[in-house]
């Protein structure tokens, strides 16, 4: 057996053994330590566990029907009513641990891909609407007449690897993506060897200073000069010798941040930048510290149809030429793939409960299937033809059906799934690009699930 087939088997052993960690640990999981899942029943504490991970867009009758009718009617199979009651015994911790361990075990079970040496992180946010509740004064928005309710998924994205290394799941009306990039930022486990990549909604002072502090590279699309942006403030123009003929610049910005509004603050607008709110820079906050000193690069590239892209960054120049920082914050793209696959694929928006403890289990488990998932895709071997025309890949989407069912049987053969996904491919066709269509969401129905 080929190494690259051992790994389809450890990585399911790997989720099994966490389960089973979490059995022997339960009482730290369950709401009533002394009672719950004490009895012996169809539906025990690991089965549920398993059930979660595994299911997707159905009704709950329809999930519970798939894992225990199979094969034959089992008119004694746990009832909806009873799936209900086992979850709600459950806090939601214990789908977190059983994500946050997974993830952190994918590095010791093969080689993790990286970029000269670095690992390549996105971090972007993306809302979730969960039912309609308007009592639930930290998720409801009200918008137009009748409104919605929505929790915000902040997430840690391995580019490369495509895997989600770490997640903060905030109430709509605690959303804080910067907050979120700088407490993520700081739990990396090696930030030296990490860049974390963003787009232009996380431009600011508090973001570039709690990632420097942090430690790790990153790179920050930001708004053009002549936006309202970071830029606005810096007149380009004072910098010719460093601005090329298409308009490119690869150039150092050097300031001090500060809420003093002295004279030598106003008469020096080159080496002081004025800020008015405080509250997010806490080296700011200080009474003693009213002056903080930050420096970065920023770095214009020309896009292919020819308009300017600014990237800030605080990467060495030797090592990351500005071609490097437009490849890099290309790959950025991947997340909003993995989101499209985690909500549509495996069925994020299809939620079995309107309780919110409920839907963070579900969040979890879907975040971990996810990593399951990609990690047994991406050590599939994909023969490449000379004679195709495009290079071809796994289909994520016509995948996960295989995995789920290898997943939850335990005897079937490696090398069968093996075959199976690589019959599963897609031709992969870069550089296209279609008009973003943005339509508002709603929580999907209960009535209108699949059977």
């Amino acid at each position: 057996m080929h190494f690259r087939n051992y790994i389809h088997l450890i990585l399911r052993a790997k989720l099994y053994e966490l389960i089973d960690t979490l059995d022997q640990n339960k009482a730290q999981y369950v709401l009533n330590p002394l009672k719950d899942f004490k009895r012996k029943r169809k539906l025990d504490f690991k089965r549920l566990i398993r059930l979660m991970l595994t299911m997707g867009s159905r009704t709950i009758s329809g999930e519970i029907e798939n894992e225990f009718c199979e094969t034959s009617i089992d008119p004694d199979r746990p009832s909806a009513s009873a799936f209900v009651q086992q979850r709600a015994k459950i806090k939601h911790e214990a789908f977190e641990f059983l994500f946050r361990e997974f993830v952190l075990s994918l590095s010791d079970i093969g080689h993790l891909l990286d970029y000269r040496g670095r690992r390549i992180y996105a971090c972007d946010g993306s809302g979730i609407n969960i039912s309609r509740n308007p009592d639930d004064p930290d998720t409801f928005i009200q918008h137009c007449s009748k409104g919605y309710n929505q929790i915000h998924l902040n997430a840690l994205y391995d580019l490369l690897n495509c895997i989600y290394t770490d997640v903060l799941i905030q109430n709509a009306h605690d959303k804080d993506e910067r907050g979120a990039l700088g407490t993520m930022a700081a739990r990396l486990a090696d930030p030296e060897h990490s860049i974390i990549i963003a787009d232009r909604g996380y431009e600011g002072w508090r973001s570039f200073l709690s990632l420097i502090s942090s430690g790790a590279g990153f790179i920050i699309r930001m708004k053009s000069p002549s936006s309202n942006g970071i830029l606005s403030a810096y007149d380009f123009s004072k910098k010719q010798s460093y601005v090329e003929a298409d308009g490119s610049f690869d150039v150092d910005i050097t300031t001090i941040l500060t809420h003093k509004q002295t004279n030598e603050v106003k008469e020096n607008p080159d080496k002081y930048t004025y800020v008015l709110n405080i509250d997010d820079i806490p080296e700011l906050r200080e009474p003693n510290s009213p002056y903080c000193p930050i420096s970065f690069r920023v770095a214009a590239v020309k896009l292919s149809d020819g308009k300017m892209e600014y990237l800030a960054t605080n990467l060495d120049r030797e090592e990351f030429s500005p071609d490097d920082l437009k490849y890099c914050y290309h790959l950025r793209w991947g997340i909003e793939t993995s989101y499209r696959r985690l909500k549509y694929t495996l069925g994020l928006i299809n939620f079995h409960s309107r309780k919110k403890e409920f839907v963070l289990q579900e969040v979890y488990a879907r975040l971990t299937f996810f990593s399951y998932c990609e990690g047994n895709i991406q050590v599939i071997h994909v023969d490449q033809k000379k004679t195709n025309k495009h290079v071809y890949e796994i289909d994520f989407d016509d995948a996960v059906p295989t995995l789920r069912t290898f997943l939850k049987h335990r005897d079937n053969k490696v090398d069968d799934l093996v075959r199976l996904l690589q019959r599963k491919r897609i031709p992969v066709r870069p550089d296209r690009s279609f008009e973003r269509k943005v339509k508002g969401q709603t929580a999907r129905i209960f009535i209108y699930k699949a059977a």
